[in-house]
């Protein structure tokens, strides 16, 4: 009986040893933890700050001026296209008049290309010649600018509202102060020496009616762009052209990048297209691999910063519960022994024995995971 007392006195102390051990290791575990994970959470606030600095102020803005440059390049270079088709071989003299609108009426080289465009486009329907459509065209855009500038109203408006000059269409001019009726367009025709059947001219007829009508009844607002160009308003205008300028000349130079970088990309998709179908499901897999890794990272983040450090604290706690128990074990297996409840004795020495293989075996892998957090606290 005496040997059995010595001998589990000895493997509770032993067991002892080992709990004070490993709650030394978890102890120093999860400072390092603590510590790795304040460090961390610092990086990671100075960090997402930096980039939400960096995206807000540079790189939003900077792709949403890029991404309007490109647009206004592409759309300069279609306004281009346009006064070709339009007016063919009188194009050239229409490009040359676009390139002065700036500074002559407030109206920026692409929209005054777009509108002589739309304005031309009508007109040749109408069978008007490419050459006379293009001295329409130009004249008009003059005509809008300083009706713009005159009623102090957005070229836009001006634009449709001179469009009527082709369709007949009388309520938006209404707004302009011109009055375009089919009497007080007879009686216009006859002041002029016209015939007043309207009914019995041709299309391109009763454009150049109109035209005339119309510069007859704008007399006031005719130049008023260049009479007025240096107030306030029109330098506003001008400036806002100007930027519209600028912006078309910065997409000019993004546009060829973009043009290729489009066409690879469709490229590609046209290959993805024409392969087979076994090939296409490898790719859909890899693709949802790769998908799958950000929320895995985070996932993995989540598990080194929050849980792993919570379950060596944890861990650390039943360790300084199992000494307590360990020490209960030593008081109770003393006080057995000494009374003949020998069988109670050794299953509570077979509890502490187990005790004891068990933290033998946990302290290697704890002493491993302590040098990991002090590499990774030292780094």
């Amino acid at each position: 009986m005496a040997e059995l007392s010595v001998e589990i006195s000895a493997k509770i102390d032993k067991l002892l040893s080992e709990l004070g051990k490993a709650k030394t290791a978890l102890g120093g575990i999860g400072g390092a933890a603590d510590k790795l994970v304040s460090k961390l959470k610092k990086v990671g606030e100075k960090m997402s700050k930096i980039g939400k600095s960096m995206t807000t102020y540079l790189t939003l803005p900077l792709a949403a001026i890029a991404g309007a440059s490109i647009k206004m390049a592409s759309d300069f270079t279609e306004s281009l296209n346009k006064v070709d088709v339009a007016f063919k071989n009188s194009s050239k003299e229409v490009r040359k008049f676009a390139e002065t609108t700036l500074e002559t009426f407030g109206i920026a080289e692409g929209t005054a290309l777009d509108m002589a465009a739309l304005f031309g486009d009508m007109a040749t329907s109408m069978g008007v010649p490419t050459d006379k459509a293009a001295t329409l065209s130009t004249a008009m855009v003059g005509l809008a600018g300083d009706l713009s500038s005159f009623k102090n109203i957005n070229i836009k408006e001006v634009t449709t509202a001179l469009n009527g000059v082709f369709t007949g269409e009388t309520e938006s001019l209404k707004r302009l102060g011109i009055v375009m009726t089919q009497t007080n367009l007879k009686q216009f025709a006859l002041s002029q020496g016209m015939s007043a059947n309207i009914e019995s001219m041709t299309q391109a007829q009763k454009v150049q009616l109109r035209y005339a009508y119309i510069l007859e009844n704008t007399k006031n607002a005719q130049g008023d762009f260049a009479r007025t160009s240096a107030g306030s308003a029109n330098q506003m205008r001008i400036f806002s052209e100007s930027v519209k300028e600028l912006t078309v000349a910065f997409g000019e130079i993004l546009l060829p990048y973009f043009t290729k970088a489009i066409t690879y990309v469709n490229g590609v998709v046209k290959a993805f297209t024409n392969l087979s179908p076994t090939t296409k499901k490898i790719i859909v897999v890899v693709g949802v691999l790769v998908a799958a890794l950000g929320p895995l990272l985070v996932t993995l983040g989540f598990l080194m910063t929050t849980v792993i450090p919570g379950l060596i604290v944890a861990f650390a706690g039943l360790s300084s519960a199992v000494v307590f128990i360990g020490g209960v074990f030593k008081t109770l297996t003393t006080i057995m022994l000494a009374n003949p409840f020998v069988l109670i004795a050794a299953g509570i020495a077979a509890v502490v024995l187990g005790f004891t293989a068990m933290i033998q075996k946990i302290t290697p892998a704890v002493s491993k995971l302590k040098t990991f957090f002090n590499l990774i606290k030292s780094g």
